[in-house]
């Protein structure tokens, strides 16, 4: 039995694209980082050819101390970039914990944490998604009253600015 298969048995999985229509696939994206404590962004989204990105919607923390993270909806998941490194046992500890739906540097069913930590996650489910969140908040510490705007997160290559504007 995969790694995910038995992860199935435990967590709801995000809907896949085409499960949805355009603007109930924004709608979605909204509410799981409107659970999860995610300020959401609508940005213009120029991904129609790329069936992997099908979303306008995208969140973002931005913490007092500087750190960013970005949240943006793919096919059935959401790709989570920072712009630090969360603490090897900060990541391990997540990871032996929920590493089934939050996958490290996007690898099916997890893998190992490296030594330096991790910046990068695939997220298959609302409880990964509120954990990562908590987990983040916990370790950057306080955020701005507002996020970052979507063309910053493009800078500073936390999102793709061909797919969203």
């Amino acid at each position: 039995m995969s790694l995910r298969s038995s992860a199935m048995r435990k967590y709801a999985f995000f809907l896949t694209p085409f499960d949805v229509t355009e603007r109930g696939r924004d709608a979605a994206a909204q509410n799981e980082l409107l659970i999860a404590g995610v300020p959401a962004l609508t940005t213009t989204f120029k991904g129609e050819h790329r069936p992997e990105f099908r979303s306008s919607i995208v969140g973002a923390l931005w913490f007092t101390n500087g750190e960013v993270i970005a949240f943006s909806r793919s096919h059935s998941y959401w790709s989570v970039n920072s712009s630090a490194r969360l603490p090897f046992k900060v990541a391990k500890a997540l990871n032996d914990r929920m590493g089934s739906i939050v996958r490290v540097d996007g690898m099916s069913g997890g893998t190992n944490v490296q030594r330096g930590g991790c910046a990068n996650w695939h997220v298959d489910a609302q409880e990964g998604l509120n954990a990562l969140t908590q987990v983040l908040k916990d370790c950057f510490g306080t955020l701005h009253d507002s996020p970052p705007s979507v063309t910053e997160l493009a800078r500073m290559g936390l999102v793709n600015d061909a797919i969203y504007g």
